[in-house]
C-alpha cells in the first residue's frame, strides 16, 4: 500500500508538486494523467527519493520512507521504471538483469522466473542494448525492475512511443502480476487507454497538484471531458 500525503517538492526554486495526496491499495493500480510538464515525472522522482521533498509524507506498506535514500526505498520495498529506455547500452541483456538482482540484495543466479514471465527475452540475452529495438529496450527496462520482486512499482510513460504489439504485451503482463501477485502499481501516463485498461483508479494531474481522482469506470464513460481535462481545455 502507497499513501502519499500533502507532497510538495520542486527543483531549487522553483516548486513543481503542490501538496499532493493519492492513496494506492495493495494489489491495485491508479494512474496519473496529465499533459507534459504537469508534474508526473517530478512526482514519480520524489516518491524514488531522487528529489527532495519540502513537505508531505510518503508512506510505503506502513514504513515512512520520506527521508530515505533511494536504495532503502528499493529495499523497502519500490520498484521504479524512468521514463525513456533505461537500460545500458554496452551492458547484455543477461548482465543487465543479473545487475538488477544483485543491487537489490539478490544472488544473480537463476534467470526462469523472469524469463517466464517475458517470453520474448531469451532470443535476446547476449544482445547488448544498444543493439535493440526502443520496444525491446522498454521490456528489457521493465523486466530488470521486476526482477528486483518489488511490491509497489512506479512507472514513468513506460507506453511512450512503443508500437501496439509491445504495450499489449506490457498491459499483459502488469494485469497479471497485479492480480497474481497482488502487486501495486502507480502509473504515469498520457496514454487513456492503456491507462483504464490496467488502473482501478486514475487521478489528473494539473500544474503539480491533483485535479480529480475517480474509479476508471467513471472516466470511462466521460472519456471525452477527461481528454479536454488532459490538453488543459477545462
Amino acid at each position: 500500500m502507497l499513501k502519499v500525503t500533502g507532497l510538495c517538492a520542486g527543483y531549487g526554486p522553483v516548486p513543481v508538486l503542490d501538496g499532493v495526496s493519492i492513496d494506492v491499495g495493495t494489489g491495485t493500480a491508479m494512474a496519473v494523467l496529465g499533459a507534459n510538464g504537469m508534474g508526473k515525472t517530478t512526482l514519480m522522482r520524489a516518491l524514488m527519493g531522487f528529489l527532495a521533498v519540502t513537505s508531505g509524507k510518503i508512506v510505503l506498506d506502513g514504513l515512512d520512507v520520506t527521508d530515505q535514500p533511494p536504495q532503502e526505498r528499493a529495499r523497502a520495498g519500490f520498484g521504479y521504471m524512468p521514463q525513456g529506455q533505461g537500460v545500458f547500452l554496452r551492458m547484455t541483456v543477461r548482465d543487465q538483469l543479473r545487475y538488477a538482482m544483485v543491487a537489490k540484495g539478490r544472488a544473480a543466479g537463476n534467470l526462469s522466473d523472469i524469463l517466464d514471465r517475458f517470453p520474448v527475452l531469451p532470443p535476446l540475452l547476449d544482445r547488448t542494448g544498444d543493439a535493440l529495438s526502443g520496444g525491446e529496450r522498454q521490456l528489457v527496462a521493465l523486466a530488470c525492475c521486476l526482477s528486483t520482486r518489488p511490491g509497489t512499482l512506479l512507472l514513468d510513460e513506460p507506453t511512450e512511443g512503443l508500437q501496439p504489439s509491445y504495450v499489449d504485451q506490457i498491459l499483459e503482463l502488469l494485469t497479471m502480476l497485479k492480480r497474481h501477485d497482488s502487486l501495486t502499481i502507480l502509473l504515469a501516463e498520457q496514454n487513456l487507454e492503456f491507462a483504464t485498461a490496467l488502473c482501478d483508479q486514475v487521478s489528473i494531474m494539473r500544474k503539480g497538484a491533483i485535479a480529480a481522482t475517480a474509479p476508471v469506470a467513471a472516466i470511462r464513460d466521460a472519456s471525452t471531458d477527461v481528454d479536454l481535462l488532459l490538453a488543459g481545455e477545462l
